[in-house]
């Protein structure tokens, strides 16, 4: 009787003990006080269900409907493990040039650059470096011929944040 209880404690502790540990963690690896410029959340519908993307407020000329593998709701700060993610978007011009500047404090670190097709849509992997990664998205708005941007946060945790994760996770035998 007494091994029971004993292992039902240890299962609560454990459980509580990984409760603490989530809401310590989500809050550093998951969240960010950055906001971006000139982009807003909004919803469109696809394949007949309602899914979140990035719009610019230039009465939303520019899309950003994937970040990562997440295409079901983008944010404007994003977190990520890899070293390369994936930026997919639309606009609503063919042959609008899609210029993407990523910077890491004041250095700009790579740039990119796409033009956009007869389909309106554009990707492109970009490389990130560890730590918080802005990013600049420019275009010119084929509506009113204004050059514009957005600018969105990709923060890289480091291979040692990914490990003190799975260690948190690892679940010891009871």
């Amino acid at each position: 009787m007494k091994t029971r209880k004993k292992l039902f404690s240890r299962k609560i502790f454990f459980v509580l003990g990984m409760m603490l540990l989530m809401s310590l963690y989500s809050g550093a690896i998951y969240a960010s006080e950055n906001e971006g410029y000139n982009i807003e959340i909004g919803t469109t519908n696809r394949n007949g269900k309602e899914v979140e993307v990035l719009r610019s407020k230039d009465g939303g000329y520019l899309q950003i409907t994937q970040i990562g593998q997440n295409s079901q709701n983008v944010k404007i700060t994003t977190s990520t493990f890899d070293e390369k993610i994936l930026i997919a978007g639309k606009v609503q011009n063919k042959g609008t040039t899609i210029n993407i500047e990523v910077y890491k404090g004041e250095e700009c670190t790579k740039k990119y650059s796409t033009t956009v097709g007869i389909t309106e849509t554009f990707s492109q992997n970009i490389e990130l470096a560890e730590g918080e990664n802005k990013v600049f998205i420019y275009y010119k708005n084929g509506n009113d011929g204004t050059d514009n941007y957005v600018t969105i946060y990709i923060r890289r945790e480091s291979a040692e944040s990914m490990e003190k994760l799975k260690s948190y996770l690892d679940v010891p035998s009871l």
